[in-house]
């Protein structure tokens, strides 16, 4: 199974920053840019350029060839724009594509032209969208460090991602002057880290890696392909929620452990989400639980007469509660849990390794919910006593077996 620039967050993330890149190809090579000049996002096609002659892309992130689907996509595209099959053009992420494979086809004359293989792939189009930045930048006096201009990019990158989720929910097509976008790189995106960015970067990590590997499943085999169908309805249900929604899900439910300071967030963000544990938690949840999980929270409830709650959580830290420095950072680590919104609902935090039961967890607590002595119930200023459920941490492989009743 492989993916290509279809309805899933890799596919957009892919799309986005391939018609990014050449948008910015174009800004580079028009001195005095015209201010008709514009990118339009899936409006024709997955993207198209408007300048004196307009150009029209298919992009396709596929990691193994697959010729039917090129086929497809090479054949509507050419018989929707006939009048503009000589600037139609598909663009493939695996490279050495064989032209003959496509066999009979329309316009099979321009694949050879027109099928652009290997150039702007899943692993070097960041790189090829720097270079362009840095290339635009220097033409315009402005010399700035690597890092910087990785914010830049990202910057841009959020603008068209909020382009694309746009477009897919209120059925918009957007078009972008090409002007705009060079005022993006030059004056409107601030050399600080914003909050944006940051969740555009976590939200990017999140999809990337919850869908690593899954090319490596044979469709043939039964077992293989269950994974493949639930990875699939995962990544197009999650897919569907809004920019809020997606920052909400990271932010309240799968971080509760994190906080942003928002006064150092390039120090609070380098670890906030971490690659390996989306896959060995949240991966692995999705392919292995019987049960599908609540996709705008990533919880799931188990069926018994308490409706226990279980939520995943981008986890993969452990303490050793004989050893006081590592007691009291569990100490603060469940404070800091038990202080986010999410906590007075959820029985068991899904962690990749912590196993602690709730006595533990409430002992660790109990500092921060006792009563003062000097408490008087009818004073104004009465305390938050509202009743909370008491959580504990549950591993990934116990909370499998937990919700597909193996216990």
């Amino acid at each position: 199974m492989s993916w290509d620039a279809s309805p899933t967050w890799s596919g957009y993330i892919f799309q986005g920053e391939v018609a990014l890149c050449k948008a910015i190809e174009v800004i580079n090579c028009v001195e005095n840019l015209p201010d008709d000049y514009c990118l339009k996002i899936e409006e024709e096609e997955d993207f198209s350029l408007h300048e004196i002659d307009k150009q029209i892309f298919q992009v396709k992130a596929y990691t193994k060839h697959n010729y039917t689907k090129y086929k497809e996509a090479w054949g509507d595209m050419m018989r929707r724009y006939p009048a503009n099959c000589e600037r139609n053009y598909l663009i493939l992420h695996k490279e050495d594509v064989d032209c003959d494979s496509f066999g009979e086809i329309i316009e099979k004359d321009k694949l050879t032209s027109n099928v652009i293989s290997g150039i702007y792939t899943l692993n070097n189009v960041c790189t090829k969208l720097d270079d362009e930045i840095k290339k635009l930048l220097i033409a315009n006096h402005i010399n700035l460090v690597d890092a910087d201009i990785a914010l830049k990019r990202n910057f841009c990158c959020e603008k068209i991602y909020q382009s694309i989720k746009k477009r897919h929910q209120n059925k918009t097509p957007e078009s972008i002057c090409l002007n705009s976008i060079k005022k993006w790189i030059l004056e409107d995106s601030s050399l600080a880290l914003t909050e944006e960015i940051v969740w555009y970067e976590a939200t990017k990590i999140f999809f990337d890696n919850i869908r690593v590997g899954i090319e490596h499943y044979d469709i043939s085999d039964p077992n293989d392909k269950i994974k493949i169908e639930k990875l699939n309805l995962a990544i197009n249900e999650l897919e569907k929620l809004s920019i809020q929604e997606t920052n909400k899900l990271l932010d309240e439910h799968l971080l509760p452990h994190k906080r942003l300071d928002k006064n150092n967030l390039r120090a609070t963000s380098m670890d906030l989400i971490n690659s390996a544990t989306i896959k060995n938690v949240i991966q692995n949840a999705i392919k292995k639980i019987q049960l599908a999980p609540i996709y705008k929270t990533l919880q799931y409830i188990k069926a018994n007469d308490d409706s226990t709650r279980y939520q995943l959580i981008v986890h993969n830290e452990d303490f050793d509660l004989e050893d006081i420095a590592s007691k009291i950072d569990f100490q603060k680590h469940c404070e800091l849990i038990n202080n986010q919104p999410v906590s007075k609902d959820i029985d068991y935090f899904v962690t990749q390794s912590l196993e602690k039961n709730k006595e533990e967890v409430k002992k660790h607590l109990e500092k921060v919910t006792e009563v003062p002595s000097d408490y008087k119930e009818d004073e104004e200023a009465s305390l938050n006593l509202e009743e909370k459920k008491q959580f504990a941490f549950r591993t990934i492989e116990n909370t499998i077996i937990d919700l597909n009743g193996e216990l």
